[in-house]
């Protein structure tokens, strides 16, 4: 299944339609929002084109494997796609890619100037080529890169084709940098793949931990993972499902400032049940003061 599925949305299809049933839904699309049946409408002209824009490039075979691979950056302007996959798959880092950064270290401050990143290998130059004198600046290309939550926590040093590209302590989705290359201005945007068990909020993160029944009713000390190695967790006496710890100053650090780490206590129960056990769960029943599925409604 494709990663990039703007232009399949734009005709209203699937990423895995034929082309006849890509053909289908233009030509519905078209004859609905024709600017011969919209005089005057501007809406329904944008409309238009942006179908005719979609169906351009998922009507013809080699642009739609390219953007299937790819996404937006296969429609720039020199855009190769030999160069690009070779740069992809020694760790780029494109949409969907996946590919492993590596290397690691911490203290790069700041976003921004300074990178040397080129390009040129990916995009074949800018408008077909280099800068020549009186040809008009390029404009800003854009490309992206893919970390996993550890690698945007400690930051990381990549290199690629030669060339290094610094990310600071405390990336996020949405973040960019910005870089001059000899071809032309780039930026390049970060993604943060999901974690299974961390979500991040700000400079806040928070772990959903699995704990056993008997470490929430007796307490317990319990290692837990944080951004700067594994440290101990003090579980009190009848601490209940769900609840809260909070270690202060153990979240993302971005700069001079430092999140805390929330980790949520979740209950897992054995893997097999005996006759002991199945016992002392009838025996919890009176422990239940109000009925557990009070106010349940559709």
């Amino acid at each position: 299944m494709p990663a990039h599925t703007k232009l399949y949305d734009t005709l209203g299809v699937s990423p895995t339609a034929s082309a006849a049933e890509i053909k289908k839904a233009f030509r519905t699309l078209a004859a609905k929002w024709h600017p011969d049946k919209n005089p005057g409408d501007k809406a329904a002209e944008a409309k238009f084109k942006e179908a005719s824009s979609a169906y351009d490039v998922l009507s013809d075979v080699d642009k739609r494997k390219n953007y299937d691979e790819f996404g937006p950056e296969s429609l720039s302007s020199g855009f190769d796609a030999a160069r690009a996959r070779a740069w992809k798959q020694a760790g780029g880092g494109f949409p969907g890619g996946g590919g492993g950064f590596p290397g690691g270290g911490q203290g790069f401050p700041g976003f921004g100037g300074g990178v040397e990143f080129d390009l040129n290998d990916i995009l074949g130059g800018f408008a077909g080529g280099g800068r020549s004198r009186g040809r008009r600046a390029p404009r800003e290309a854009t490309t992206e890169l893919e970390l996993d939550l550890a690698q945007a926590l400690a930051g990381v040093e990549v290199t690629v084709a030669g060339q290094r590209v610094r990310i600071p302590q405390g990336a996020d989705t949405g973040n960019s940098v910005k870089v001059d290359t000899a071809e032309g201005p780039v930026r390049i945007k970060i993604h943060v793949r999901p974690h299974p068990s961390f979500t991040r909020h700000g400079l806040d993160l928070t772990l959903k931990l699995p704990v056993t029944l008997a470490e929430l009713a007796n307490g317990a000390s319990v290692e837990v993972p944080t951004p700067d190695g594994p440290v101990s967790l003090k579980i009190p006496p009848r601490t209940r499902n769900g609840g809260t710890l909070r270690l202060k100053g153990r979240g993302v650090t971005r700069k001079e400032h430092r999140g805390d780490l929330y980790v949520e206590l979740q209950a897992k129960l054995p893997d097999t049940f005996d006759d002991a056990f199945v016992e002392a769960c009838k025996a919890t029943e009176a422990l239940y003061t109000t009925p557990i599925r009070d106010g349940l409604r559709l």
